[in-house]
C-alpha cells in the first residue's frame, strides 16, 4: 500500500490531481441535474395557473433523456419547456438554473427568459432578486409589457408604491389590455384615498375583462369612503349580481342599510348571507348588531353566543356584548367587559369612548371625561368622544370648552346637523350672536325638520336685534 502511494506521488504531476478534483466536482453537479431531469419515477405536473405572467402553456413531463447530450444541457425548445415544467412543479431553483443557461441562446428572447426568472424568484419570496430580474427584462426589451407589470407588482410588495405606479403605467402604454395593471393601480389609489382616480382604474379594468364582481366591490368601497351611500349600495348590488356568494359585499351592504335606518333590508341581506355561509361568525355578529338596533337584546345575545362558539377570539363580540348590557342598564357589567377589552386592544378609541359612556351613566363624570379625552388622544379623528365632551360642557354651562370640542367635530363631520346646532347653543350662551346664527342656519340647511334649530335661530335673531 505504501509503495502504491509513493508511486502516485512520484509519477502523477500535481496538476493532474487538480484536474481530477475539478472533473469530479463537475461530474457531481451534472449528475445532480441529470437526476432531476430523469427521475426514476414519473413527475406529475400540476395544471397551469391562469395568471397574468404565465408565459408558455406547453407542459411536458420531466422524463425525456434527449435533454442531455454529452453531459451538458442541450439548449433547444424542448429544454425551455422542461424549465417551464420545473417551474410549474415549484422547483424554482432548477427552473432558474436552466433558464439562466438559455439566456444567450436564440430559443426565446432574453427579455422573456429574464421575466420568467423574475417570476420564479417572486414565487419563492426572493423579491429583491425578482426586482433585479424584471428590471433586466425591461432593459433587454423596453416593450415587454408583462415584465413591466411584474416589476410593478414586485415594487408594490417592497413598499415602493411610487415606482410601482410608474411601472404599471409603462405596462399599460405597451399593452392597453393589461386589466391587472389597471386593477392594481386602482388598489394603490384606494390606499391613497384618491377615490375618483381609483374608480377610473377599476372601470378601465372592467373594460379589459377583469373579474366584474371584484371590480364592482372596490368601486362600491370608493363610494362608501366618500359617504355616497346610494351609489355605494348600487355598486354592491352589482357585485352581488355577478357573484351571489360574495359575503363581504353582503356584509357591507347590510351595514349600509343599517346605517341609513333601513333595518328590515339590512336583516334580509344578512339572513341571505348566513344561508350561504352558516358557520361564518361575522355573519352572526352582523345579525346581532341588527337586533341590537331593533332593541331585541335577548336575540342579539343569542347570536353573539353562537358567534362566540365559532370564533371566541373576536374582540368585537365582547364589544357588542358589553353594548347589550349597557342598553339593559347593567352599566357595571358593561364597564368591566370594556375594561377587559381595553387590555387586549389599547389602541382602539371606541373602547375608551364606551367606557366614558358607561361611567357617565354611573354618575362618575370625572372618570368619564378622562376616558373621552383618552379616546381623542388615541385617535383625534374619532369624533364621537369630542361630541360627547362638547355636550357635557354645554350641560355644565361651560360654553367656551363646549365650543372647542364641537368645532373639532365639525371639522371631521361637517354634515352633522346636531354638531352645528350645539355649536350654535355654545355661541349663543357666549352672546356671539352672528356665529350662533351661522351655526343654527347650517343645522337647518342640513335638516329642514330640525325644530329646535329653527326656534333658537328665531331666538338669536330677537336677542341680536335687542342688542342693536
Amino acid at each position: 500500500m505504501k509503495n502504491w502511494t509513493r508511486y502516485l506521488l512520484d509519477y502523477i504531476p500535481p496538476f493532474g490531481i487538480l484536474a481530477f478534483l475539478l472533473f469530479a466536482s463537475l461530474f457531481t453537479r451534472v449528475r445532480t441535474l441529470r437526476n432531476y431531469l430523469f427521475p426514476d419515477e414519473h413527475v406529475t405536473i400540476p395544471a397551469l395557473i391562469n395568471e397574468e405572467y404565465s408565459a408558455n402553456e406547453d407542459i411536458i413531463p420531466i422524463t425525456n433523456p434527449a435533454v442531455l447530450k454529452n453531459d451538458t444541457i442541450f439548449c433547444d425548445d424542448h429544454t425551455f419547456k422542461i424549465a417551464q415544467s420545473a417551474f410549474q412543479a415549484q422547483h424554482y431553483d432548477y427552473a432558474i438554473r436552466i433558464w439562466t443557461a438559455l439566456l444567450d441562446t436564440t430559443i426565446c428572447s432574453r427579455s422573456a427568459i429574464l421575466n420568467n426568472i423574475g417570476i420564479a424568484y417572486l414565487r419563492s419570496t426572493r423579491t429583491r432578486k425578482a426586482m433585479k430580474a424584471f428590471l433586466s427584462a425591461t432593459i433587454a426589451d423596453s416593450n415587454n409589457a408583462r415584465a413591466w407589470y411584474n416589476l410593478g407588482l414586485t415594487q408594490s410588495k417592497m413598499g415602493r408604491e411610487k415606482q410601482s405606479v410608474e411601472s404599471y403605467q409603462f405596462a399599460i402604454e405597451r399593452n392597453p389590455g393589461q386589466s391587472n395593471a389597471y386593477f392594481n393601480l386602482g388598489i394603490l389609489s384606494l390606499k391613497k384615498k384618491n377615490y375618483p382616480l381609483a374608480r377610473t382604474y377599476f372601470k378601465n379594468a372592467l373594460e379589459w375583462g377583469a373579474e366584474k364582481h371584484i371590480c364592482w366591490y372596490n368601486i362600491a368601497l370608493t363610494y362608501q369612503r366618500e359617504n355616497s351611500i346610494e351609489k355605494s349600495v348600487q355598486a354592491y348590488r352589482k357585485c352581488i349580481r355577478f357573484n351571489p356568494a360574495h359575503i363581504s359585499a353582503r356584509l357591507r351592504l347590510s351595514e349600509l342599510f343599517l346605517k341609513i335606518g333601513q333595518i328590515d333590508s339590512s336583516l334580509h341581506i344578512a339572513h341571505d348571507a348566513i344561508k350561504i355561509e352558516p358557520n361564518n361568525p361575522q355573519l352572526h355578529l352582523r345579525l346581532a348588531k341588527i337586533h341590537i338596533k331593533k332593541k331585541e337584546l335577548d336575540k342579539a345575545l343569542e347570536l353573539l353566543n353562537e358567534a362566540d362558539k365559532l370564533n371566541p377570539d373576536l374582540i368585537e363580540l365582547s364589544y357588542q356584548r358589553a353594548k347589550v348590557y349597557g342598553l339593559r342598564g347593567e352599566d357595571k357589567r358593561a364597564l368591566q367587559i370594556f375594561k377587559n377589552i381595553m387590555m387586549q386592544d389599547p389602541s382602539n378609541p371606541r373602547i375608551y369612548y364606551n367606557i366614558g359612556v358607561n361611567l357617565m351613566d354611573l354618575g362618575m363624570e370625572g372618570e368619564a371625561v378622562d376616558a373621552y379625552a383618552r379616546s381623542i388622544k388615541v385617535d383625534p379623528s374619532y369624533w364621537k368622544a369630542a361630541y360627547n365632551l362638547g355636550v357635557y360642557y354645554l350641560r355644565k354651562n361651560l360654553p367656551g370648552e363646549a365650543q372647542s370640542f364641537l368645532s373639532q367635530v365639525i371639522e371631521i363631520m361637517p354634515k352633522r346637523a346636531q354638531a352645528h346646532y350645539n355649536l350654535g347653543l355654545a355661541n349663543l350662551r357666549q352672546k356671539k350672536y352672528s356665529n350662533a346664527l351661522k351655526s343654527f342656519g347650517r343645522a337647518l340647511a342640513l335638516d329642514t325638520t330640525y325644530v329646535e334649530a329653527r326656534y333658537n335661530l328665531a331666538l338669536t335673531l330677537m336677542k341680536d336685534g335687542q342688542n342693536d
